[in-house]
Formats: C-alpha cells, structure tokens, sequence
C-alpha cells in the first residue's frame, strides 16, 4: 500500500491518503498546539550551565539574531 500526504494550500489542515488496490482511505491528521507538545516533552526545564553559555555566546558567523 502507498502513502501520500496532501496538503490544503487555503487550510492548516493535511491528511494521510492510503491507497491499495482498489480501495483509497483518507485519514485526517491531528494537530497539536504548541501547549501539548510542551506538555509531552521530555526536555529539561531547567538549562545546566553549559546550556546557558551557549545561549548567551556572541554569534560567531553570520547568524541572525
């Protein structure tokens, strides 16, 4: 079976389009506010202070800030 994605140019919306044989299904995806995949991370809250000095280091290159 074959899998396509299909993206609504005028909607945020996508869905999964399986196709085998005879027989399409098309499923909708969920979609996830940034809260809930916040609330599911396994990331730390907390920063270590390596983390930190890298956050506050001057850019070294053409980065944008």
């Amino acid at each position: 079976m074959q899998a396509r994605q299909i993206s609504n140019k005028h909607r945020a919306d996508s869905l999964d389009l399986h196709m085998g044989g005879i027989q399409t299904q098309a499923t909708p995806r969920r979609r996830y506010t940034l809260d809930e995949l916040l609330a599911a991370s396994d990331y730390p809250l907390v920063l270590t202070k390596e983390d930190r000095e890298w956050l506050d280091a001057p850019p070294v290159g053409r980065e944008l800030i």
